[in-house]
């Protein structure tokens, strides 16, 4: 997708409606749907992934060509999986309404019921990084280190598809068939942190190795420090399965992202974004920062304990000084 947006304190993202479009095709071709994806015009909050635009404070929404959705068809006790494309050429003018095409497996019998679960989360295409349904199973493994993704709008150049945050969505519709199949309603998987650093040292710096919010408690941040640790979901259930070991900290490791070795002016602000699978809250938190040279600084209890909302950008402020992290603009 195109990337066009702007920071608000709080932003609300975006709920997909679908209506289906019939259409005569040929008997070969006849469990083919075209689902017609939109986003409504009145949503100023919506997204799917992000850029800035200088002068706007809302947030525009625009389907790209290449967008895919991840299909899970659910019948008598077997999953099949296969993934929708946009139909070349159907993008809407003003970018928010797209038709997808479904193929519904030839293993369920027509105009018997069946479940559908439909993810959208943009890939590298790699399974080794997940981005893929677990076969035989509706468990769906996110892509893998998220930690590296800090930006909206800047890709990595050593690693295809990082760099940029890939929330996930999900629609899930149960006991349709192919004639009543007439929408997907898209829910987010998550949340989003936005990291606003302050250089107040009083003098250029080269941006830290990595920047964590850490909790002594118990939680479920379960993509929070990510790396190449799986996480899935299993969508019979929505249980959540990781075998990360620390599951009560946030990481920004910009030594990894496109950030990596540059410079932050002293007085300017540079903003970091996480996106983090959902969870209902967050602990108090401490935070750290670590240099390139491995020295840390740590502020104690910088963030309170908060419950969060999935499709929901939440944004902290922190100043940088010498020897010193402190919360605020």
């Amino acid at each position: 997708m195109k990337r066009i947006i702007t920071i608000l304190t709080v932003l609300t993202l975006f709920t997909v409606s679908c209506t289906k479009t019939e259409l005569n095709l040929p008997k070969a071709q006849e469990r083919t749907i075209i689902v017609s994806a939109t986003i409504p015009a009145d949503e100023t909050a919506s997204r799917v992934s992000y850029a800035t635009t200088d002068g706007s404070l809302g947030i525009t929404l625009k389907w790209n060509e290449t967008d895919k959705l991840m299909l899970c068809f659910v019948y008598g006790g077997r999953y099949y999986h296969k993934e929708a494309s946009i139909v070349s050429g159907s993008i809407s003018q003003e970018g928010k309404k797209a038709d997808f095409k479904i193929e519904v497996p030839e293993e369920i019998p027509a105009g018997t019921p069946f479940t559908l679960h439909a993810i959208y989360q943009q890939t590298d295409g790699n399974k080794e990084n997940g981005g893929y349904f677990e076969e035989h199973t509706a468990k769906y493994f996110l892509e893998n280190r998220e930690d590296w993704c800090l930006t909206l709008d800047k890709p990595d150049t050593k690693e295809k598809n990082m760099g940029i945050i890939r929330p996930a969505l999900i629609s899930t519709r149960k006991e349709v068939t192919t004639a009543t199949l007439n929408n997907l309603s898209f829910q987010h998987m998550g949340w989003i942190m936005a990291l606003h650093l302050q250089n107040n040292t009083g003098k250029d710096q080269i941006l830290p190795e990595s920047l964590s919010f850490q909790s002594d408690g118990n939680s479920s941040l379960w993509n929070g420090s990510h790396y190449y640790y799986s996480v899935n979901i299993n969508l019979d259930n929505d249980q959540i399965e990781s075998k990360i070991p620390k599951k009560n900290s946030i990481m920004f490791h910009i030594g990894n992202s496109p950030y990596e070795g540059q410079t932050i002016e002293k007085g300017k602000t540079i903003v970091f974004y996480r996106w983090l699978l959902n969870t209902p809250q967050t602990n108090e938190m401490d935070a750290y920062i670590v240099s390139k040279d491995g020295k840390s600084i740590k502020a104690p209890a910088i963030l309170p304990r908060k419950n969060v909302k999935p499709g929901t950008v939440y944004h902290v402020y922190l100043k940088w000084s010498d020897n010193k992290l402190e919360q605020g603009k």
